[in-house]
């Protein structure tokens, strides 16, 4: 298997959309806006990764056409993720006030969370491991979407975004709730935002997106100047979607029947954004880019898988034991709050995530996958 340059500043993006996601679970607990747009402006960094995820794979694995590459494939893949959510599980239950129960438990532990559409599993024990599950889903159907992708990609596009069709239309057509509780049967939210195969649509754009870069990356002439231009561009577009994705979705409420298509332009309705984002970032022509290649931000993005998953367990602990904790300014929770959850997840990633991925892989595999 090649091993392919480093993208750094796509590494790095990961970080801030990493953040995204934790001010949208802090909700007001640190003075941050609990409702209305602005939180669900920062919701949308899932839908990012998804696609970036999409586009990192086909980027690193471009062919997958035998058996033993496949197997290899999965085994790198899960060796990436699962020591760091079996750490943070098991983490809940020290922290937390939790209750076991061997099905869920076992659909944890096995990544399969998020494909039953009820929260008692999708949002059980650390409830953001449900887009692990379904990026294992993604894992495990990504040898068949790059397969001959070049002559099969409009099929698997138009395949994955008919899934998305289908299920705004099944949502409709039972009136499904959108809200999620853990006393809630079947919602909107189970099956447009945590589904994958909701998701999945998200994740082919990324490979799609990936082919356009990998066929034209060595014929565009960018000077730095402009393409500095164009990065700052495409961020201040991506600020603009997310900001008022929210207000085109109120926008569909009003002229489509049904209320399903809402849900999904909330989630997920930036990602044609986001692709082009990546596909100019990808690029590393431009002085944004130079930034974001500085080894302290590449660092914090390699962390911050560890910061996803464990910030809703500090952020959880804290409510349970509030009464327990100083009264302190919130600029300064918000300080020590990223102090900790930033040096904690920098320890599981060098403690767990890295020692866990070379067991798993074994040495020769680790070195070949140390830099993806």
């Amino acid at each position: 298997m090649q091993v392919k340059q480093r993208l750094d500043a796509l590494t790095s993006l990961r970080f801030f959309a990493a953040v995204m996601i934790v001010i949208h679970h802090s909700g007001g607990l640190f003075g941050i806006e609990s409702n209305g747009p602005s939180l669900l402006l920062w919701g949308q960094g899932v839908s990012f990764f998804f696609v970036l995820s999409g586009f990192i794979l086909a980027y690193v694995y471009p062919r997958l056409d035998s058996w033993p590459e496949i197997r290899q494939f999965w085994r790198a893949r899960i060796a990436r993720i699962w020591p760091a959510l079996v750490a943070s599980f098991f983490l809940a239950f020290w922290m937390l006030p939790l209750l076991w129960d061997v099905k869920t438990a076992l659909a944890n532990l096995l990544m399969v969370n998020a494909w039953i559409p009820y929260p008692k599993y999708f949002f059980s024990y650390n409830s953001p491991s449900w887009s692990i599950s379904t990026e294992f889903f993604f894992y495990l159907t990504f040898p068949f979407l790059i397969w001959r992708w070049d002559r099969t990609w409009r099929m698997k596009l138009f395949v994955s975004s008919l899934l998305v069709i289908l299920l705004i239309g099944v949502s409709n057509h039972f009136k499904l709730p959108g809200y999620v509780s853990f006393d809630d049967g079947l919602t909107r939210s189970a099956l447009l935002y945590i589904h994958p195969a909701a998701r999945l649509f998200e994740f082919a754009f990324g490979i799609f997106i990936a082919s356009c870069w990998r066929r034209h990356a060595g014929s565009i002439q960018w000077s730095r100047s402009r393409a500095s231009l164009y990065e700052v561009g495409v961020i201040l577009l991506a600020i603009a979607s997310m900001r008022f994705m929210p207000k085109l979705a109120g926008l569909v409420d009003v002229y489509w029947p049904g209320t399903a298509a809402v849900e999904w332009l909330i989630g997920s309705g930036s990602m044609f954004v986001f692709g082009v984002l990546i596909f100019v970032m990808a690029m590393e022509r431009g002085w944004v880019t130079t930034w974001l290649s500085h080894p302290f931000l590449v660092l914090l993005g390699e962390i911050s898988f560890s910061l996803y998953l464990l910030h809703q367990i500090f952020l959880r602990y804290y409510l349970a034991k509030i009464i327990h904790f100083p009264t302190l300014p919130n600029s300064l929770s918000i300080f020590v709050f990223w102090m900790i959850a930033l040096l904690s997840s920098y320890l599981m990633w060098a403690w767990i995530e890295m020692p866990g991925r070379k067991l798993m892989l074994g040495r020769g595999g680790f070195k070949l996958l140390a830099n993806i």
